[in-house]
C-alpha cells in the first residue's frame, strides 16, 4: 500500500484522507466523535452512493500521518472536477444539490460546512466528497454556503467569476447577497439562474442523427455498448469503431480518457473497461455528454478544456494548488484520440506540441487515429519517437487512408 495524506487536506483539525492513487483506495481518518457516529449513522448510510461516497470502518489500519478515532475505507472517486471546470449547467446543478443536501442535514440537527470544492460529479450528478464538515444545527448561517460562489472580489476560494456560469448574475448575487437564513429561499433563488448558453461550435453536432440511439435508450447496458461498439460513422462502415475497441480488447486498461470525446459516444463504451474521461473544447457537446450521463450513470467524467492553452495545463487550483494540474487529475493508463489530431494540427501545426500533451495525460498506451491528408505520417512518428513512444500495431480506419496506431510508452 502507497498511502500518504491528500495534499488538500491542509487543516487537519476533524480529520484528514489518506490516499492511494496507485490502487484507487482511499482512508478518512476521523478525530471528531460526532463524526465518527455520522458516518456510522443510518443518516449517512441512507444516501451513500446519492449524496456521498460509501464508507466501512477499518480496524486493521494505521496512518502515517498520525493517530485517528477512527478509519472508515472510502469510496475513490476518479477524475474529480473541480468547481472552476464545471459547465454552466453544471454550477447550477451542483449548487441545488447542496441545497438538497443542506436540507436533508437541517432536517436531522446538522449543519455542514461546505461549498463548490466539497462537490464534483460522479455517475453523471453532483456528489459530496468532504464528508467531515458535519457539525451540531444552532444558528449557523446557510447562506455562507454559497455567498462564497457570488463575489466579486477573485482568490483562491473564489477563482473564476459567476458571470462565467450565470447569464442574469447580477440579480442572482444581489437576490444571494440579502437573502435571509432560510434554505428555501436560497432555493428558490439559486432556482432562478439562468445558466450561460454559448452557440454550437463546428462539431457540437458532429454525429448528426447517425447515434440518435444515445438519446432513445433508456439504460446503459450490454446492447448499448455494442451499437457503440459496431458504430457507423459518416463514411457509412463500421472499421473505425470495430477496430478501436479490437484494440483497446487487446490492452484492457485501468483507466481511458478520450482527447476529443465530443457527445461521449466513445468514452461511455470506455467505461466498461475502467473509470474514463472524455475532454472537448465545445461545451455544448460536453453538456450534451453530461446530460446523457445523468441518465446513463456510468463511471464517466466530461471535462470542457483547450488541450492547446498551456495556461490551463498548469493551472493549479486551491492553496498552493494543492489540487493539482488537470494532467495529474485526469491522467490515465490509455489514452485515444479519435478524429482529432488534424483538428489540433490545423490549430498548433506541429505534432511535436500534440504528442507532447498527449503523453502528460497517458502513462502506458496511445491509440491514434491518424489522418495521412492532414498530417504527415513521417512527422508523426518522429514525434512520437521523441517522446518515447512506439507504434507497436495499425488497423485500418475510416475513410481509406486512416487508421489507428496502437502505441506503447518504452
Amino acid at each position: 500500500m502507497n498511502f500518504t495524506k491528500h495534499n488538500a487536506c491542509i487543516a487537519t483539525q476533524h480529520g484528514w484522507v489518506d490516499i492511494d492513487h496507485s490502487n484507487f483506495r482511499a482512508i478518512n481518518c476521523v478525530i471528531n466523535n460526532l463524526h465518527s457516529e455520522i458516518l456510522d449513522s443510518k443518516f449517512y448510510k441512507d444516501k451513500e452512493n446519492i449524496f456521498w461516497p460509501k464508507v466501512k470502518r477499518v480496524d486493521n489500519y494505521k496512518s502515517n500521518y498520525g493517530d485517528a478515532l477512527a478509519y472508515y475505507e472510502t469510496e475513490y472517486i476518479h477524475n474529480i472536477l473541480r468547481y472552476p471546470e464545471f459547465t454552466p449547467l453544471q454550477f447550477k446543478d451542483a449548487l441545488m444539490f447542496l441545497c438538497d443536501v443542506c436540507e436533508y442535514c437541517k432536517n436531522a440537527g446538522y449543519w455542514l460546512r461546505t461549498h463548490l470544492w466539497n462537490v464534483t460529479f460522479v455517475r453523471g450528478r453532483p456528489y459530496l466528497i468532504d464528508i467531515r464538515d458535519f457539525e451540531i444545527l444552532g444558528n449557523q448561517d446557510w447562506t455562507v454556503i454559497f455567498k462564497g460562489h457570488f463575489r466579486d472580489k477573485l482568490d483562491e476560494h473564489c477563482p473564476i467569476h459567476y458571470s462565467n456560469f450565470v447569464n442574469n448574475y447580477i440579480e442572482i448575487s444581489k437576490k444571494i447577497e440579502k437573502c435571509e437564513n432560510n434554505l428555501q429561499t436560497i432555493r428558490g433563488i439559486i432556482n432562478k439562474i439562468n445558466p450561460k448558453k454559448y452557440n454550437n461550435g463546428a462539431w457540437s453536432s458532429y454525429h448528426g442523427n447517425r447515434d440518435d440511439f444515445l438519446t432513445t435508450t433508456i439504460k446503459f447496458d450490454n446492447n448499448l455498448v455494442k451499437q457503440i461498439k459496431y458504430f457507423v460513422g459518416g463514411s457509412g462502415e463500421n472499421f473505425k469503431s470495430v477496430n478501436l475497441f479490437k484494440l483497446i480488447d487487446e490492452i484492457k486498461p485501468k483507466n481511458i480518457i478520450e482527447m476529443g470525446c465530443n457527445n461521449g459516444l466513445y468514452t461511455f463504451a470506455c467505461s466498461t473497461y475502467g473509470p474514463s474521461i472524455g475532454i472537448d473544447y465545445d461545451k455544448n457537446a460536453i453538456n450534451q455528454a453530461n446530460i446523457l450521463n445523468k441518465k446513463f450513470k456510468t463511471n464517466c467524467t466530461f471535462l470542457h478544456f483547450d488541450l492547446l492553452d498551456e495556461k490551463k495545463i498548469n493551472e493549479a487550483f486551491g492553496n498552493n494548488g494543492c489540487y493539482g494540474i488537470v494532467t495529474e487529475r485526469f491522467k490515465s493508463e490509455l489514452l485515444i484520440a479519435p478524429a482529432i489530431i488534424h483538428h489540433l494540427f490545423n490549430q498548433c501545426k506541429s505534432t511535436d506540441k500534440i504528442i507532447k500533451i498527449f503523453t502528460l495525460f497517458c502513462r502506458k498506451y496511445m491509440i491514434i487515429e491518424q489522418i495521412p491528408n492532414t498530417v504527415s505520417e513521417k512527422s508523426l512518428l518522429s514525434s512520437l519517437k521523441k517522446y518515447n513512444w512506439d507504434v507497436i500495431k495499425e488497423l485500418q480506419s475510416t475513410p481509406f487512408p486512416r487508421k489507428w496506431l496502437l502505441c506503447s510508452k518504452n
